[in-house]
């Protein structure tokens, strides 16, 4: 396991920082695919991945996503899903719109939707028995569609959430940092073009405030040459 995910860290990375440093028509091609669907649109969720923990039952959760381009120009992203738990880990489903709002121009929204699987890969104990935490590798893995008006959007993620999960029981504040990769395919008026672009998102995850609820506010970013950060929020619960 540690030979694999060393591997993977390392074909990660060297992806990571040759997709940062493309700029051309299937770079922005991928950027649109993945900021218009939910892996790119739409903060992390509350979820096994960021937490550790697994509710065995179901969780819904509900995110909201806020990128800004200037004073009238706004994109909001909003999505509603359900995951289950499989195996290991927990399949979802994710429905959602992309909704921008632009200073009295024409910007139709479109549908979007996702599936999703996340686990929590490792965990390291670390600290002394009062004071100990957990360091959580996680692995989220996204496919993506959307359909704005005369085109279609395919997307694909891979994040690594890393996690520092207190062992203290009740209310506890989470950080997480989630590097990983994306893909995407545009069919824009039968033009086709896809590629790889790095993907970035960064957070705080609450759990224990109230039972089974979970709140996240954190921001995304899809990287491009003058691209745009995503703000948001998001809230589960789980039985």
């Amino acid at each position: 396991m540690r030979t694999i995910l060393v591997t993977a860290f390392l074909l990660v990375g060297s992806a990571w920082g040759r997709s940062v440093l493309a700029q051309d028509a299937s770079a922005r091609a991928s950027y649109r695919a993945l900021t218009q669907t939910p892996p790119g649109a739409l903060p992390t969720p509350v979820g096994l991945s960021v937490t550790g923990s697994d509710r065995r039952g179901w969780t819904v959760h509900a995110r909201y996503g806020l990128t800004s381009f200037n004073d009238e120009d706004y994109v909001h992203n909003v999505g509603i899903g359900v995951d289950v738990g499989v195996g290991s880990g927990r399949l979802g489903l994710t429905l959602g719109g992309y909704e921008p709002a632009c200073g009295g121009g024409d910007c139709p929204g479109h549908f979007m939707t996702a599936v999703g699987y996340s686990e929590r890969v490792v965990g390291a104990a670390l600290g002394r028995t009062a004071s100990s935490a957990t360091l959580n590798l996680g692995l989220d893995l996204t496919a993506a569609f959307a359909n704005p008006p005369g085109a279609s959007l395919y997307a694909g993620s891979v994040g690594l959430p890393v996690t520092l999960v207190s062992s203290a029981p009740g209310f506890r504040v989470i950080p997480y940092l989630e590097p990983g990769l994306g893909t995407g395919w545009v069919r824009d008026h039968g033009e086709t073009d896809a590629g790889i672009r790095a993907t970035f998102g960064a957070g705080v995850a609450a759990i224990g405030l109230a039972p089974g609820f979970g709140f996240s506010a954190g921001v995304k970013r899809v990287f491009l040459r003058d691209g745009n950060w995503v703000v948001g929020v998001g809230l589960s619960y789980g039985r």
